[in-house]
Parts: C-alpha cells; structure tokens; sequence
C-alpha cells in the first residue's frame, strides 16, 4: 500500500472530534504516523514541552519511551509505559490493510499524585528552575490506573474505526485507479477494433470468406470484452447522448435486478430517486461536455432498495459516436462507519443521551425557537447525592451502572419533547419546551420520586438505592441566554443540597 495517511482519513473531522473528547474528559491525546509527524492533537502537557522535550538529555528519555511503546504495540490492542522522566504515556495502533500506518497517544499523567521528591531531585539534575517545573508536574493529570482499561476502550475502537476508514478509503482509491486504467484500455481497444472491422466490413462484399473469419474473429473478441468487463469489482455501464444503455456487465443486472430485455429499455436515470435524478443527470451532461465525473448517489434497485453506490464516468468515441463508460462501487460501509463516527461526536458512550457538547447546541436552537415565537421553557439542573460515596463503597462499575439506569428514568418518564443531556460525572441537565414553573416542579419532583424508587442489585447483596438533588429555572426577561438558565439553575440546584437532599428547589 503506497497510499499516504492524510489520504486515507478525513484529519479536519478527526480533529474536531479529538477535540471534543478531550474537552468532554481532560484526556489529551494525539494521532503521530510512524515518522513522527503529528497529525491531530488535543491538549499536551507543559511539562513534556516547555521542560523534558526541550533538554537533550530528558528529550532522550522521551524518545526512549516512545521506541519502548512502539516495540511492544505487537503485544496488545494498547500498550501503557513509565517514561524515565517519570510521566505514563499510553498508545494504540492504527492498522490498515495489515500496515501499520500510525499510532493514537493519550497525553502525559499519572496514575498517583506525583512524587515531588523525585521530581525536585531531577529539576535538579537537569537545571530546571524548580518552582515553575514543580508547578508544571502538578498540573499533569491523575488519572487512577483502573481507569484506564475505559479510556483505552474508546481509543482502541476509535483506531480500529480509522483503520476500518481508511480500508474503504483505500479500496475506493485503488477501483478508482482500476477503472481509469480500465476506461483507457477499453475505449482504446474500442477504437482500434471499430476501425478494424469498419475496414474489413468494406471488403466482405467481395470476399465471403474473409466474412466468415472476419466473424469468428468478431466472436472472439466480443467474448473477450464481455468477460472483462464482467470481471470488474463495479457495475460497468456504457451509455449514448440520450443516457439510455448500450451495454452493462452482469454484476449490473445482479444489484439492480433487472434482465436483460428490461436493460434494453431502460433509462439511466430511472435508477435514481427524484432528490438525486437531477444532480446525476448534470453529471451525465459534464461527461460528454468535459470528459469525465463522478458522483455519490443512492442507486434504486427495480424493489425498491436504496443502495449508497460511487460511480465514475468517462466519454469515449466510437463510429463518430460519444458514449460514456463508467464504473459504481458500492459504499455501504464507508457510510456506516461515517454515521457511526457522527453518532459517537454526539452521544455520551455511557448513557446513550446527548453529550454537553449536543445538548448546548439542542438547548441554544430550543431557547432561539422559544424566544421567537413567545413560547414558555424551563430547566432542570440534577446530580446524584453522595454519588462519590457510592463510587468509592461499590466500585465504579456499579457506578456506571446506577447513571445508565438513571438515563432509562429520565427516558420513561420525561415527555419525548423534553431534552436530555449529561455533563459529566452524575451531573445532568434537561430542557423542558412548554413548561412553566410549576409544571417544572411536578416533572422534577416525579423524576426525584422515580429515582428514589430505584433499587439496583449490587455484589453485596443489598440493594443500592439512591437520591438526586434536582434545581429548576424558568426562562424569563433576565435570562438572556444558556448560561443564565446554569446558573440560576445551578443556585437551585446547591439550595436544595444544603437544605438535605433528594429535594427539588426553584430559583
């Protein structure tokens, strides 16, 4: 594979979604290829930066664990590694078409608080100034090593997707790089053999017998054309001026499931849907006015199927007569994994509600609807009490759990209008569209007696049951925007635990 990976992978829509995971978990992180080029990064530590990076004795430790981490990626999806400078890196392979292509790096922490000693003692060693780098080592995340098997989770499969990327995306490349050599080779083979028989068929008048070989030969090389083109990993097609079929390989029949006589009177666009039929006819029309397009469309099988196809167009010339010859390749899974990347840059892996970074965008597009046409809002602002204390008794898999069947609460109980999202930790917020204060209160407080009914089993035997703190606003003339309705919310919200729990306060 000769493809580069910035070719193979839409960087800028990486980006965008490194970045909100990063502002989503504080985890830095970076894509680098195996020439050290970084591609994407979200986040770095000063310390690795403004001190370990920019001394030549320290910036040999760093390197040393970035060989050691590479090394030993052959071992296991990921691979973790205490640098000498005293900082954790993690890494995982991003592999494509069995090449291993680049690798996804967490940003430096560590899994205690740090060991000031240590680090006074290097300062020491290497001429740092001690209080701006003791200050920057603070600043390095803790990040408890049990938590790591989930945060390395999402980046396994987040390489694994790119990697599954940038597969489709190599195969599209290279059928394209096909079927241009393919057109080429066709049209020309075309021509050249249009003229021979054109001149032979001047003199078969006069010679019968060179007819008949002059046939035998027609036979031959019809036999070749239809086995090559029968062989290609597409759909082929060759259309005339009016888009009506002059010829098609048999894969086309198998996905379109037309015959052979309903090809015969069949129109090319008659396969597109009415959203698509104009864009395709325009690049029809650029094929026999530029030479050659291509275009992305869903291609509609004689029941009713839509299915997402890539498909290339070529003009070629034969007998004085243009025609276009292409080539479709089917992207059902590119699209999915595109979907399945969108989906994961706006649902919250845990709950299945929408992040903070959805639910600001939905709650700014409700709060624009409301105010435009007069209409009433309000907002709830919620956590669960002793959340920490559950956690550090139980586990945070237990923990884990309590938020998902928080989250199927909040669904069976909040209307299907109502707008959920989680913010981080067990904090939640909900848009109520339509509600005035006092329907605020009663759906805040049925969703608090809902909580409170919930008994979930735990190792212990002894059903965990638990509490949530709600504070609710209402839109009003000072409210005048997003932040507003927090913190107004979020004074609600700290009355009601001061005032002890499982209680729902309003501002």
């Amino acid at each position: 594979m000769t493809h580069q990976l910035s070719e193979l992978i839409d960087l800028a829509a990486l980006q965008a979604l490194m970045e909100s995971l990063y502002r989503a978990t504080g985890i830095k992180h970076a894509l680098i290829d195996n020439d050290g080029t970084i591609l994407t990064a979200a986040g770095w530590e000063t310390v690795c930066t403004e001190f370990h990076r920019a001394d030549p004795k320290t910036c040999r430790r760093c390197l040393e664990s970035d060989r050691q981490i590479l090394e030993n990626l052959r071992d296991g999806p990921y691979v973790g590694y205490v640098c000498g400078n005293g900082l954790v890196d993690y890494a995982t392979p991003v592999v494509i078409d069995g090449m291993h292509m680049a690798n996804v790096f967490t940003g430096q922490m560590l899994h205690e608080p740090p060991d000031l000693d240590f680090f006074r003692r290097q300062a020491a060693e290497f001429g740092f100034p001690e209080g701006p780098y003791l200050e920057a080592v603070r600043r390095v995340p803790v990040v408890p090593r049990e938590r790591m098997p989930d945060i390395m989770a999402f980046l396994v499969g987040l390489a694994q997707m790119l990697g599954q990327q940038g597969l489709a995306r190599v195969r599209q490349l290279d059928a394209e790089r096909a079927l241009r050599g393919l057109n080429q080779d066709l049209a020309e083979r075309v021509r050249q053999r249009t003229e021979e028989l054109s001149e032979r068929n001047r003199l078969l008048s006069h010679k019968i017998l060179e007819l008949e070989q002059t046939q035998d030969a027609l036979r031959e090389e019809m036999q070749f054309s239809d086995d090559t083109i029968n062989s290609l990993p597409g759909i082929f097609y060759m259309l005339d001026e009016t888009a009506s079929f002059a010829r098609w390989n048999r894969k086309f029949c198998e996905v379109t499931g037309y015959c052979t006589d309903e090809m015969m009177r069949l129109h090319a666009l008659e396969l597109f849907t009415d959203d698509t039929r104009s864009i395709v006819q325009e690049r029809i029309m650029e094929v026999f006015a530029q030479g050659e397009a291509s275009v992305e469309a869903p291609l509609l099988t004689r029941d009713g199927r839509l299915i997402p196809y890539y498909f290339t167009g070529r003009r070629t010339v034969i007998g004085g007569q243009a025609y276009l010859v292409g080539l479709g390749i089917d992207i059902t899974e590119r699209k999915a994994l595109e979907c399945e990347l969108a989906r994961q840059a706006h649902e919250d892996s845990l709950t299945g509600l929408a992040n903070r970074r959805r639910f600001l965008e939905l709650a700014e597009t409700e709060l624009r609807r409301t105010r435009r046409y007069g209409s009433l809002l309000s907002f709830l602002v919620l956590d669960v009490d002793r959340f920490k204390e559950i956690n550090d008794r139980y586990g945070h898999a237990v923990g884990d759990r309590l938020l998902q069947a928080l989250a199927d609460i909040f669904r069976n109980t909040l209307r299907a209008v109502d707008i959920v999202g989680r913010l981080g930790g067990d904090e939640f917020a909900i848009i109520l569209p339509e509600t005035d204060g006092d329907e605020a209160l009663e759906a805040a407080d049925r969703l608090r007696l809902a909580v409170a009914c919930l008994e979930m089993p735990v190792p212990d035997g002894i059903a965990l049951r638990c509490t949530v703190s709600i504070g609710t606003t209402t839109l009003g003339p000072a409210s005048d925007g997003i932040d507003a309705l927090f913190r107004e919310a979020d004074e609600a919200l700290y009355r009601a635990k001061r005032d002890g729990r499982n209680r729902v306060s309003m501002s």
